[in-house]
């Protein structure tokens, strides 16, 4: 599968995860990539400040995922990644409150994003 920014964002959305950290999350949405055969490099360095939660190298999208701070933050921080041109598109993936509701793919720093929420278990 060749994930697009919307797809990737709906993926995500479709699945419940448990987890305690970032870095179990992290854990999680690895394993849901990997069921749907999407090929990821983890923490993969897009200079020498910035560092990718993951890049799905077949499309050039970055993957970051949030378990604290705010959306201000953090799209901020995604802004900085689309700002290389070695990215393509982002989405933000986050299990904070801010995350909640129907986000459509949108344009940031001119490029596709989208924020996906990512659910725990009821």
């Amino acid at each position: 599968m060749t994930p697009t920014v919307p797809r990737l964002q709906l993926l995500l959305g479709q699945y419940r995860y448990r987890f305690a950290t970032e870095v179990d999350l992290q854990e999680a949405v690895a394993e849901v990539l990997t069921s749907a055969r999407i090929a990821f490099e983890r923490e993969w360095p897009v200079s020498r400040s910035d560092r990718l939660d993951f890049y799905l190298p077949d499309t050039r999208v970055a993957l970051e995922i949030k378990v604290a701070g705010s959306v201000d933050t953090a799209r901020r921080q995604v802004e900085r990644y689309l700002a290389h041109p070695e990215i393509d598109g982002a989405v933000l993936a986050a299990s904070k409150a801010w995350a909640r509701g129907v986000y459509p793919t949108q344009q940031l720093g001119g490029k596709p994003f989208a924020i996906a929420f990512l659910m725990r278990p009821l």
